[in-house]
């Protein structure tokens, strides 16, 4: 039965409730895209998770979807919100209506579904239940749904100002122009515990949303990204993109509302059948023409958590995912051995600089400070896409298209599988934020444009070669043979490889000088007479075939808690080496 309100009385129903007891504020964006039928950017949709209930705002193309990868019900949405009536910000809302009645885990509503939007609300939501009242029908008595769980009721507005509190939780509309013919057209803000939060839904520049953004902690902002050629080919490109906001104006917005953090999200990508897609990175240079504040391009499922900071957090990745980049950051790659200050007097990381950055490695070609890699929007990398981050692991080249310097071992991760370059980002994205600003390297040899054409895709390497697995492991993911092979001229020497002699001065800021070892089976020279025992001893517990303590360089505590199965892989490569000793060469 659909059940039409007015807001002044849905209000007051709604001040009588209990009030709820979580205290987070954590915005998911469900979907980023447009109406581009693209799977990794779906349809407008971002939920609002905040004083212990879920605000659902706008549901376009697979809300559904992406609300069931995060283990969210559908039944589960406490109140939905439209800003406008274009169908790609409407069409997932069917969906989540009647799933989300269905008797499994995701379904079982019993309550009524409601919707809150501008005039024209109620009646889209009575012509919806006439369209599938046949579905309504059929499913009642057949599967003994309950009634009330397929009630539509429908709050309309007409005016600027509050539509919704609950619970110290306060939603305000407020009108943006998204064109001549495009009325009604809303935004919305969401305040909750002295936090504000303003998705900006379709709109031109308007002055009007600033105003009603003004304080806000995020602000989650529609955008077009289309080319000079594109708009000169065609009047309906024009008239489309004369609809949006561009980078350069939303630059305007962000530098007037100055957030704690600005998100692209609705990224309106046009192209034709000839003239191809800006590339997306280009919204970063174009906003920073007018704005130089935390920015970051939006992706399905990243999530911002509000508080004193903004964190940017993955959510919904993929257990799988998630659990793979867990291993590889933590053993083999070992970021935070480079990547984390340490104490002078302990050699231990500083506590709460996890990732930061700002420890020193010094060679002849170099004095290095590695950079801040958390998810700190200003000094780390919170704002760069996924996309990005795996482009500056891979290619070695930044967002800005300035390079990776060394000595981050990009030239050897250029062979990281597809999955596993995945799987490094989902773990980064549960980072904290930590805010540092890390000096300036100095490089004293020539450095080149890049390192070789842009990786393309990289499958995984079979475990069924156990030779090919460990120079996986060993080669591209531990990037043993970077620290194991000599430099001459500022650059490692590829005909020595693995020799080790490669001199560290002062490693780290720790005072000491180290010179890697000669891991190649020679039997005198290198590690031919050590058994696979020593071998695996001196990896992870740090500790030579004599017993000896070897220098704190390598990353020893990571390599601690290597699977048997990659000790034993990295063992098989090792021996497969041809053995060099001193003057020889391969």
């Amino acid at each position: 039965m659909f059940i039409p309100l007015p807001v002044t009385v849905s209000l007051l129903l709604l001040l009588c409730s209990l009030p709820a007891s979580a205290q987070d504020f954590k915005v998911t964006l469900l979907g980023t895209g447009g109406p581009n039928p693209i799977i990794d950017r779906f349809g407008p949709a971002t939920l609002v998770e905040v004083g212990g209930q879920k605000l659902l705002f706008d549901a376009g193309r697979g809300a559904a979807l992406r609300l069931h990868q995060m283990d969210i019900p559908l039944s589960a949405t406490d109140a939905v919100f439209l800003t406008h009536f274009h169908h790609d910000h409407l069409v997932g809302l069917p969906d989540i209506w009647m799933t989300g009645w269905l008797p499994p885990p995701f379904g079982r509503r019993s309550v009524p579904f409601e919707v809150w939007g501008p005039t024209g609300t109620a009646s889209l939501l009575e012509n919806l239940e006439k369209a599938f009242a046949l579905n309504t029908s059929i499913r009642i008595p057949d599967e003994l749904l309950p009634p009330a769980g397929i009630e539509i009721v429908a709050h309309e507005f007409d005016s600027d100002g509050t539509v919704y509190e609950k619970d110290g939780v306060k939603v305000t509309a407020f009108a943006v122009d998204h064109g001549d013919l495009i009325k009604p057209a809303y935004g919305y803000r969401i305040d909750y515990d002295g936090r504000a939060v303003v998705i900006s839904g379709d709109t031109r520049f308007d002055r009007n949303l600033i105003a009603a953004a003004k304080g806000a902690d995020l602000i989650v902002h529609e955008v077009v990204l289309v080319s000079d050629e594109l708009l000169a080919s065609s009047e309906q490109f024009r008239r489309i993109a004369a609809h949006h906001t561009t980078p350069e104006e939303a630059g305007i917005v962000f530098a007037e509302v100055a957030p704690k953090l600005a998100v692209y999200s609705h990224i309106v990508l046009l192209n034709s059948r000839t003239i191809p897609k800006v590339p997306l990175s280009s919204l970063i240079t174009r906003t920073r023409t007018n704005y130089d504040g935390p920015l970051v391009i939006g992706e399905d499922l990243m999530s911002f958590i509000v508080g004193d900071t903004i964190r940017v957090t993955a959510t919904g990745a993929d257990d799988a995912l998630l659990e793979r980049g867990t291993y590889l950051v933590e053993t083999i790659t070992a970021c935070a051995n480079c990547h984390s200050p340490k104490d002078p007097q302990t050699a231990e990381v500083v506590e709460g600089m996890d990732y930061a950055g700002s420890f020193m490695i010094r060679e002849d070609a170099f004095t290095a400070y590695a950079p801040n890699i958390t998810m700190d929007v200003e000094t780390g990398i919170g704002g760069w896409t996924n996309d990005e981050i795996i482009v500056a692991i891979r290619d070695g080249i930044r967002p800005d298209g300035s390079l990776v310097r060394p000595p981050m071992p990009s030239p050897f991760y250029r062979s990281m599988s597809d999955y596993d370059a995945r799987a490094i980002v989902t773990y980064l994205r549960t980072i904290k934020p930590v805010k540092n600003v890390v000096r300036e390297s100095e490089y004293r040899i020539p450095l080149p444009p890049n390192y070789g054409p842009k990786v393309g895709f990289v499958p995984e390497v079979s475990k069924d070669d156990p030779v090919a697995y460990g120079k996986y492991v060993t080669h591209t993911l531990g990037h043993c043979t970077g620290c194991h092979t000599p430099r001459a001229n500022g650059k490692l020497d590829f005909s020595r490889t693995n020799m080790g002699g490669r001199v560290f001065d002062n490693i780290y800021g720790l005072g000491f000088i180290a010179v890697s070892k000669n891991i190649t089976p020679h039997p005198v020279a290198g590690i031919g007479e050590w058994s696979d025992e020593e071998i695996k001893r001196a990896i992870t517990q740090g500790i030579s075939r004599n017993g000896r303590k070897l220098a704190g360089v390598m990353a020893f505590p990571y390599y601690a808690n290597l699977s048997a199965e990659d000790l034993d892989a990295i063992v098989t490569y090792l021996r497969s080496l041809p053995p060099l000793s001193a003057g020889e060469t391969q």
